[in-house]
């Protein structure tokens, strides 16, 4: 997925993590997802940190999004 980063909203917030520590933000992003017949607008946080997973998903979108998540898929 190409981004551009010139279509981010600076930010300087902090993060915290799971394991405690804590990201400094470097903005905001909001992208179109779709899942299956469902398409909204979501803002993402923006850090710069080598992590094993491109994007956390909380329980507010899950809902919005009627998704079921599922650790057997």
């Amino acid at each position: 997925m190409e981004i551009d980063l010139r279509d981010m909203k600076r930010s300087s917030r902090t993060l915290t993590g799971f394991n405690g520590s804590s990201e400094q933000m470097i903005g905001t992003i909001r992208f179109l997802v779709y899942a299956g017949d469902v398409t909204r607008t979501v803002k993402f946080s923006v850090i710069r940190a080598k992590v094993p997973y491109n994007a956390i998903l909380g329980t507010p979108w899950l809902h919005s999004m009627k998704a079921i998540p599922s650790t057997y898929h």
